[in-house]
């Protein structure tokens, strides 16, 4: 997406990757929103501005650029970014100019912050120095911000194998969202790995998505079954015998 001197502007709720060059691009623009985009896999930088001022990125995940995740050129100034989440870029941003990198109380996440959260806020205790200038997040997050985890229900289902499903119960799209599943108890043979990980990039208003599933399970004993999607969190415990797994009745 390129704005070239085009302002007052919103870009929202977009699903942009493995694109040639930029994700996003303004360049002599002003007071265009960026806001609850994914960002992901451009051979470019994720969001580049050049000499764009007042414009506010909110939101946004940008994940796995080629070059920086955000590059803010020359002459890129009162530009807010705040609650998005920057993993996987060779270099998550570049600031020539000087910019707001919080809204005061909340910044965003940095996958390389080193920084530490001894008060448990979710905010680290010193600042994410912002490469290119003198610009820093005052407030960097401690974990991906999300916009709608009260939104995601999960199903896990037994019997032959194991099944784990999620559904989009709201109204609104929901853009990347991170899982991770854990095998628990038992004499587990199969599978040999107890822990999975992954990423549900895209999931519509009323859509259900297979996260993962367990075509054979083989061992015996009690098993737990533990499912985090964002911060949704699902267990089911029950017999593992051989190939089946039987629930305990809830």
């Amino acid at each position: 997406m390129f704005l070239d001197g085009a302002s007052y502007n919103t870009i929202s709720g977009n699903l942009i990757e493995n694109n040639r060059y930029h994700g996003i691009r303004l360049e002599y623009t002003s007071h265009n929103l960026i806001k609850n985009n994914v960002i992901v896999n451009n051979r470019g930088y994720g969001i580049y501005l050049y000499e764009a001022t007042d414009n506010i990125l909110v939101g946004n995940t940008v994940q796995q650029s080629f070059f920086d995740g955000v590059m803010l050129g020359n002459n890129s100034e009162d530009n807010l970014i705040y609650q998005n989440n920057f993993i996987g870029n060779p270099a998550n941003a570049y600031d020539a100019s000087g910019n707001s990198w919080d809204n005061g109380s909340v910044g965003n996440f940095w996958d390389d912050y080193t920084g530490s959260d001894d008060d448990g806020d979710g905010i680290g205790d010193s600042p994410y120095m912002i490469p290119g200038g003198a610009s820093q997040d005052r407030f960097p997050l401690m974990a991906p911000y999300e916009r709608y985890p009260d939104m995601i229900d999960i199903t896990i289902t037994g019997g032959i194998g194991l099944s784990i499903s999620v559904r989009n119960s709201g109204t609104e799209d929901i853009l990347h969202v991170d899982w991770e599943s854990s095998l628990n108890g038992g004499l587990l043979l199969v599978p040999s790995q107890r822990s999975s990980q992954g990423s549900v990039m895209f999931l519509g208003a009323g859509q259900d998505v297979v996260l993962q599933t367990y075509r054979v399970l083989f061992g015996v004993g009690i098993l737990e079954i533990t499912v985090q999607v964002g911060s949704r969190i699902e267990s089911l415990r029950g017999v593992l015998f051989m190939f089946l797994f039987l629930p305990f009745p809830s």
